[in-house]
């Protein structure tokens, strides 16, 4: 798959600040995230227009599902190596 948990730390979150408005926001730069997934990028005549965050939490739920899929392993691990 190429949502990879290695992928997804890539993903810097930051805090902003909206030059219409100067609303404080929290999001990604969508430059950054087209880099890692371009697929999660919407551009509109060649212009990047901003990250498409319902899709993002798709990748986000494969990281988490892996992360626990580990978590898991190495809880097994755990117990066979307490039993010894």
């Amino acid at each position: 798959s190429r949502f990879t948990k290695t992928e997804t730390r890539k993903l810097k979150p930051v805090s902003f600040d909206w030059k219409e408005n100067s609303k404080a926001d929290v999001g990604f730069i969508a430059e950054e995230v087209k880099e890692i997934y371009p697929d999660l990028v919407s551009e509109k005549e060649g212009e990047i227009q901003g990250v498409q965050y319902t899709k993002l939490t798709a990748v986000l739920v494969k990281a988490l599902q892996d992360q626990q899929k580990q978590i898991d392993e190495l809880k097994k691990e755990i117990f066979i190596l307490k039993k010894k």
